[in-house]
């Protein structure tokens, strides 16, 4: 496999776990503008692009609805709907809860998505209890739903936190977050949700997982080590200010930190040629808006992509390689765009 290629003799890997975690120092380039023609596609307050479906007619997202994170709702959006530019969506999910990080599955006609719906059977009663991450332990799920907003099963459940699941391209692998380790940590599982297992965990926080293109090797966000004063498990909301994007196997060995930038550095998402990842960052602003950056994994370059002042998050690659859905902020609302993105 290639990245393995890559992994051996650029980093110099042998197994590692989540106490020997490879570093490197990226060399970076000149800033490029390769995002053009943006368009924006909801006209939803707080919207977020999560997931394209494997043919790229049907993009998810989810947005806090009202502006509230209590209030987050999922949607599934048809790129071929002559109501597009309306921001038309067919909203999935049970309905009430939160909802959010909707994943399509292979064939496209069932998605995954984290919920509250089993413990917060009130719609959008405002958030009474902060912080907003200690509030979320123990009360969210994973569940199937159709395209057109049918609950089916549940898939992942338990005592504790989990969300934020990710099918391999194959469908034969499926990751997610958790808390059931005494931090958020990345766990694995079989399609179906059983006989789970950790792939990383022993980290302050480590999530937003992405499979590569080969469905051997994921990239996450990670912060290693609490911040200072740090009180214990989930007692404020998690302090991501300063996180990094890693990279490991799908079964949690050779962990590679990919960047070293001290700022909030967060979801990663690769390029379907598997020699890039595309992610969001504010370390090079004082202002603390994010653009979009690229690594080269290949040769380990980093280069910011975007340079305006929208505050872009949540890039997602279109199948296709030339376009990208992500979010912005434009005419103080958070938005989804759908752009051209230009490789070399």
């Amino acid at each position: 496999m290639r990245l393995i290629a890559i992994l051996a003799l650029s980093f110099l890997l042998g197994y590692c776990t989540t106490s020997r975690v490879n570093t490197t120092k990226n060399d970076v380039l000149s800033p490029q503008d390769r995002i053009s023609n943006a368009r924006v596609l909801t006209t939803k307050t707080g919207c977020r692009p999560s997931s394209w479906s494997s043919d790229g007619q049907r993009l998810a997202f989810w947005n806090d609805h009202m502006g509230r994170p209590i209030c987050s709702k999922a949607y599934v959006l048809d790129l071929n709907d002559p109501e597009l530019e309306m921001g038309n969506a067919t909203q999935i999910g049970p309905g009430f809860g939160r909802v959010f990080d909707p994943e399509f599955l292979p064939g496209d006609s069932l998605l995954m998505l984290t919920t509250t719906h089993q413990y917060e059977i009130k719609e959008c009663e405002g958030d009474s209890v902060a912080p907003f991450f200690a509030r979320m332990r123990s009360m969210q799920s994973i569940f199937t739903t159709t395209v057109y907003g049918e609950m089916r099963d549940k898939i992942i459940a338990s005592n504790a936190v989990d969300g934020q699941a990710r099918i391999s391209p194959n469908g034969d692998k499926l990751i997610f977050i958790s808390s059931r380790a005494a931090s958020y940590g990345i766990w694995r599982s079989l399609p179906d949700g059983s006989n789970p297992n950790p792939v990383i965990v022993g980290f302050y926080f480590a999530g937003e997982p992405q499979f590569s293109p080969n469905g051997e090797h994921i990239v996450f966000r990670g912060r290693q080590s609490p911040p200072e004063g740090y009180e214990g498990y989930l007692t404020a909301d998690i302090d991501l200010r300063h996180s990094d994007l890693y990279m490991c196997k799908w079964d949690g060995t050779s962990v590679v930190r990919l960047t070293n930038l001290k700022a909030a550095t967060a979801n990663p998402v690769f390029h379907p040629d598997g020699n890039h990842i595309i992610f969001s960052s504010n370390h090079h602003r004082d202002d603390g808006k994010r653009n979009l950056f690229m690594l080269n994994i290949e040769n380990n370059t980093l280069q910011q992509i975007t340079t305006g002042d929208a505050d872009e998050t949540h890039p997602i690659v279109h199948p296709d390689g030339k376009r990208i859905a992500y979010s912005a902020v434009e005419h103080g609302d958070r938005e989804v765009f759908l752009a051209d993105l230009k490789m070399d």
